[in-house]
Parts: C-alpha cells; structure tokens; sequence
C-alpha cells in the first residue's frame, strides 16, 4: 500500500491532459516577445543576488538568445545595473532588486511599473 504524502508526490502525472495544456497556454502568454527582454533581466538581477551560479549560467544563454548585449548581460549577472537598458528592462531590474534585498517597493518605481 502506498502512503497518501507519496501518492500526492506523483498526482500531477496521473490528472488529466487538460491541466497541462493550462500551463502551455500559460508558458505561451509569458513568452511574448514584448516581455522576453525585462523577464530576463528580472531572473539575471535575482539570480546575481542569490549567487546562484547554475541558474546565471542558464539566464546568461537565454538573455543573449533575447537580445541582450553581452555587456548589459555581465553587468547583471555581476550585480550591476547597466545604463543601456530600456525603459522596461530598467523597471525590471530595480523592481526584482527592491523586491529581492527585503526593501519595500518605493511609490515612485511601483507607479512607473504601472503604467507599463
């Protein structure tokens, strides 16, 4: 007899198909190229933050497959803010990096990232 804490483990293998097609659909709307560039940036702030080596090693692939200069890609992945981002990018990064160090978002950065 297997343990229900186990059963529930392996639960999202055995429901039916239409739960994954959700998550393409949901795959699908956030890899709209609009939002590919700041979604990047975002993952390769948090990622330097965190020191996470194996995850700036995969972000550093997919923001250059995106259109990040390999310049603006070091400087995330170093911890910097490069001065050549857009508009989007920008509030992506200082959003992820308030967000990430435990700071409260300021009014002003949360009203800019509102009105994109």
């Amino acid at each position: 007899m297997i343990d229900l804490s186990i059963r529930q483990v392996f639960l999202h293998h055995i429901s039916p198909p239409l739960s994954g097609s959700s998550f393409v659909c949901f795959h699908e709307r956030l890899t709209v190229s609009s939002i590919q560039r700041p979604r990047e940036v975002a993952l390769l702030t948090v990622s330097a933050i965190f020191n996470a080596h194996y995850e700036l090693y995969a972000q550093e692939i997919m923001a250059e497959v995106v259109g990040l200069s390999p310049s603006q890609v070091a400087t995330l992945a170093a911890g910097g803010r490069p001065v050549d981002l857009g508009d989007e990018e920008s509030i992506a990064h200082d959003v992820a990096r308030e967000l990430t160090t435990g700071h409260i978002l300021p009014t002003s950065t949360y009203g800019v990232r509102c009105r994109f």
